[in-house]
């Protein structure tokens, strides 16, 4: 009877295993998907800015594939005027998320492209730091304040050609934003 009861307990034992597993592997895929589609690029780097990972946008968007850039530099993998040494500042004890603009390449995409890259201190499950990096394209936004930029010199200069004064005030202020010229 003892023996039969240990052996039952054993198998129940080796069926919770088994459950509790796939379980586990089924949150770690859906986390995965979870990441991989978020819109924006995400990194995780370790203190020596070396890419321990990475997700399917950032891949997509710099056309790169993952062997690539994991376990490389971040300043193998992306070009830009100073942002390892910016993102280093990222790292200090107690620092918190921190945005920088820059415009950003990866050897082999279709050129540099303005970035927002957010940087947030994390810690793996062992405790150890790591550096969550997003980058968000910033192409279409730089694209309509360019278009907004020019649409408003192109006013102003068809102002200034009318021939009569033309004004501008601030509804709350009341104040003069603009007065053109005759």
């Amino acid at each position: 009877f003892l023996v039969g009861y240990r052996r039952q307990t054993l198998a129940q034992s080796l069926e919770d295993t088994v459950a509790h597993q796939q379980a586990i592997l089924s949150l770690q895929a859906f986390a995965q998907e979870m990441v991989d589609n978020v819109p924006i690029g995400l990194l995780i780097l370790s203190p020596d800015l070396s890419i321990l990972s990475v997700n399917k946008t950032f891949l997509d968007s710099f056309h790169v594939g993952a062997n690539d850039v994991l376990g490389r530099s971040l300043s193998d993998v992306i070009r830009s005027e100073g942002p390892p040494r910016r993102i280093l500042g990222g790292l200090a004890p107690g620092s918190g998320p921190q945005d920088l603009l820059l415009d950003l390449a990866v050897p082999g995409s279709k050129g540099p492209r303005p970035s927002r890259l957010t940087m947030t201190q994390i810690s793996d499950v062992e405790g150890k730091g790591r550096l969550l990096l997003t980058i968000e394209d910033q192409t279409d936004s730089e694209r309509l304040r360019a278009a907004a930029e020019g649409s408003e010199r192109r006013l102003r200069e068809l102002v200034q050609s009318i021939d009569a004064i033309v004004w501008e005030a601030d509804a709350k202020s009341q104040q003069f934003t603009f007065v053109s010229r005759m």
